[in-house]
C-alpha cells in the first residue's frame, strides 16, 4: 500500500470515527478526533523534547537550530507549550485562551513563555507558534519545547503530560549528574505506549569526569532498557551548551566535541528521512486509544439498555453505593499520606537540621576565634562592618551545601510516596470501571498509569532582614581603644553568628514544611479529580440511559441498533488500522 493511499484511508477512517464520537456525545473525545482530522490534513509531524526542568531542553533546541532563540536558566522557566516549524520569514504568533491571537517580535518571547514574566500563565497564554527560516526545520518537523515536569510548578507538569499524547515522536533529555531518576522511569513507563518513536539523549556530558560520565551512561542505558523490555535503547550524548556556542562562534573544536552534528545526523539519516513511517504508526496509536474509549462506553450504554428499567435503577444504585465506598478508601488514604508527610518533616527534615546544628556550632566557634584574631588591628566600627561580611558569607555557605543535599535527600522520599499513592488511585479510577463492567456484564482494558510527579524544592536566604543589633554599644565603639571595644563586642557577635545558624534552620524547616505540604494539597486536588471524573463520566451515561428507558420501546430499538452499527464501524476502523501497520514502516 503506498503512503498516499495510507492517508487517504487515514482520512475515511477519521470521518468514520467522528460519526461515533458525536453520537457518543463525549465532547472530549470529539475534540480529540478533530485533532486528528487536522493533523492528518496537514501531515503534521511533531517532535517534542521531554525531560524534566534543568535537563537543557531550551538549549538543545538552540543548538539544532544554530541560534540563541528560547530563553534559557538554571531556574525552571519555560511555562508555556512552544512549537517551532519553518517559516520563510521569522514570525511568532501568542494564541490566547479568551482572546485574538496576537503577533510579536521573537525578541518579546520571554514575556509570555517564562515563568518570571508570566507566573502562573496569569497573561492566558494556550500556545506560541515560532517560524523560522531554518535548515532543521525544512525537514518537515515542528519542534515542541515543553516545560520541565518535576519543577516546582505544578502546572508546568500537567501542561507536558498533556501534550504528550498529541505528538509523534520525542527526544526524551537526561544528564549524567543526576542519572535519570525513578520519577523519570515511571514516566517513560507512562507515555511510552503513547509516542511511535523515543530517541535518548544524555546532555551535558561537558559538566563531568570522563570516569562518572561512563558510569551514569552505563547506569542510565541498562534501566531505559529494562523500562523498554531490554530492546537495547541507544542513548546519544551530547553537549548542548557547547553546540550551540561552538555554532555561534563558528568554533570546530566545541563543535566536534559537543556531538551535536553527530547527533543531527542520526535525527535526519535514521529518523527524520522516515518520518511518514513514524507518522503513520503514531496515528493507528492515537486511533486505538479512542476507539478502548468509545467501546467502553458503547458497551455500558448496551448492557443498560438490555435490562429493565427497575433492574437499570437497582444496578445504577449499586454502582453509586461501589463508587461510594471508593470514595471513602480515598479519603481514608489522605489520612495515611498526610501521616506520612508528617513522618519525612520529624524524621528526616528536623533530625537532618538537628545534627546540622550539633556539627556546625564548634566549626562555627572554631571560625569566630579565628576571626577575632585575624582582625586584631581594626577599629570597633571597622570590626562591626566585616563582622556582617564574615557572618553572612558564611552562613550561606554553610546552608547552600547543605540545602543541596537535603533536596536532593526529600525529594527521593516525597517522590517514592507521590508514586505510590499515585498508582493506588489509578488502580481506584480501574476499580471504577471494573465494577461497573461487572455490574452490566462485559469486559473491560486495563487502564495505563498516570504518574505524578513531586515538586523540586527552593531556598532562599534571608540577609536582607539580616542587622546585628549594636546600638548600645555605638556610642562608645569610636571612642574606645581596640583592645576594649574588641572585649565588649566579642561576645555578643559570637552569640549572634549562633542565633544567625538557628535562625536558619527555624526558616529552613519552615520552608521546606511549607513546600511539601502545598505539594501534597496539589496532588491530591489532581487525584481527586482524576477520580472524580472517572465516576462521573459513567454516571452520565447510566442517567441518560435511564431517561431513555422511560420513553417508548420504539426508542430504545433505535438506540440499540444505532450502538451496534457505531460497534461495527469501530470494527471495521479497527481491521483497516491492522492492514495499514502490516505496510512495511
Amino acid at each position: 500500500m503506498k503512503q498516499k493511499n495510507i492517508f487517504t484511508e487515514f482520512k475515511t477512517i477519521i470521518e468514520n470515527l467522528k460519526i461515533v464520537a458525536n453520537s457518543s456525545q463525549n465532547t472530549l473525545i470529539t475534540e480529540e478526533v478533530k485533532k486528528l482530522e487536522v493533523k492528518i490534513a496537514k501531515k503534521e509531524f511533531l517532535l517534542i523534547i521531554l525531560g524534566q526542568y534543568k535537563r537543557g531542553k531550551s538549549t538543545l533546541i538552540n543548538a539544532l537550530l544554530a541560534q540563541k532563540l528560547l530563553p534559557t536558566s538554571i531556574i525552571p522557566l519555560t511555562s508555556i507549550i512552544t512549537i517551532i516549524a519553518y517559516g520563510d520569514k521569522p514570525k511568532c504568533v501568542v494564541e490566547f485562551f479568551h482572546k485574538k491571537p496576537k503577533i510579536l517580535s521573537i525578541s518579546k518571547l520571554p514575556e509570555f513563555i517564562t515563568e518570571g514574566k508570566n507566573p502562573k500563565n496569569i497573561k492566558g497564554v494556550k500556545k506560541v507558534f515560532i517560524n523560522l527560516p531554518n535548515d532543521f526545520l525544512k525537514q518537515g518537523i515542528r519542534l515542541v519545547d515543553t516545560p520541565g515536569v518535576g519543577s516546582i510548578y505544578q502546572h508546568n507538569t500537567d501542561l507536558s503530560y498533556k501534550f504528550v499524547k498529541q505528538a509523534d515522536m520525542a527526544i526524551f533529555l537526561i544528564s549524567p549528574d543526576p542519572p535519570i531518576s525513578q520519577a523519570e522511569l515511571k514516566f517513560l513507563q507512562t507515555i511510552k505506549n503513547d509516542l511511535a518513536k523515543i530517541i535518548f539523549v544524555q546532555n551535558k556530558i561537558d559538566q563531568i569526569e570522563a570516569g562518572d560520565l561512563q558510569k551514569s551512561f552505563q547506569f542510565s542505558q541498562k534501566v531505559i532498557n529494562e523500562v523498554f523490555d531490554n530492546k537495547k535503547i541507544r542513548l546519544y550524548q551530547v553537549s548542548a551548551k557547547k553546540g550551540l556556542e561552538g555554532k555561534i562562534e563558528n568554533n570546530p573544536d566545541k563543535i566536534q566535541t559537543s556531538n551535536i552534528i553527530k547527533l543531527e545526523e542520526q535525527l535526519k539519516n535514521k529518523f527524520l528521512s522516515k518520518k511518514d513511517n513514524i507518522l503513520i504508526l503514531s496515528l493507528i496509536i492515537k486511533i486505538q486509544n479512542l476507539i478502548k474509549e468509545l467501546e467502553f462506553e458503547i458497551k455500558l450504554k448496551q448492557e443498560s439498555l438490555r435490562l429493565p428499567i427497575e433492574k437499570l435503577k437497582e444496578k445504577t444504585e449499586l454502582f453509586h453505593q461501589e463508587a461510594l465506598k471508593i470514595k471513602q478508601e480515598k479519603e481514608d488514604s489522605n489520612y495515611i499520606l498526610q501521616g506520612q508527610i508528617e513522618k519525612i518533616i520529624k524524621e528526616t527534615l528536623v533530625k537532618d537540621l538537628e545534627d546540622l546544628q550539633k556539627i556546625e556550632i564548634p566549626n562555627l566557634r572554631l571560625m569566630f576565634k579565628n576571626f577575632t584574631q585575624t582582625n586584631l588591628n581594626l577599629s570597633g566600627s571597622e570590626l562591626l562592618k566585616t563582622f556582617n561580611q564574615f557572618i553572612e558569607k558564611t552562613i550561606k555557605n554553610i546552608f547552600k551545601q547543605w540545602r543541596k543535599e537535603e533536596e536532593k535527600k526529600l525529594q527521593k522520599i516525597l517522590n517514592k510516596i507521590i508514586i505510590r499513592f499515585s498508582h493506588q488511585n489509578n488502580l481506584r479510577i480501574q476499580k471504577i470501571k471494573q465494577i461497573s463492567s461487572e455490574i452490566f456484564n462485559f469486559e473491560i482494558n486495563k487502564i495505563e498509569d498516570n504518574l505524578l510527579f513531586a515538586k523540586e524544592f527552593e531556598f532562599r536566604f534571608a540577609f536582607d532582614e539580616y542587622k546585628i543589633n549594636l546600638d548600645f554599644y555605638s556610642p562608645l565603639i569610636s571612642k574606645l581603644p581596640k583592645f576594649l571595644s574588641h572585649k565588649l563586642l566579642y561576645p555578643k557577635m559570637e552569640r549572634d553568628l549562633l542565633n544567625e545558624l538557628d535562625r536558619h534552620c527555624g526558616r529552613c524547616r519552615y520552608d521546606f514544611s511549607q513546600r511539601i505540604n502545598k505539594s501534597i494539597l496539589d496532588y491530591h486536588n489532581k487525584l481527586e479529580r482524576d477520580l472524580e471524573q472517572a465516576i462521573k463520566n459513567i454516571e452520565i451515561i447510566l442517567i441518560k440511559t435511564i431517561e431513555q428507558k422511560g420513553e417508548q420501546e420504539q426508542q430504545e430499538k433505535i438506540i440499540s441498533l444505532k450502538l451496534n452499527q457505531q460497534r461495527l464501524m469501530l470494527n471495521k476502523i479497527k481491521k483497516k488500522l491492522l492492514e495499514i501497520n502490516r505496510y512495511e514502516l
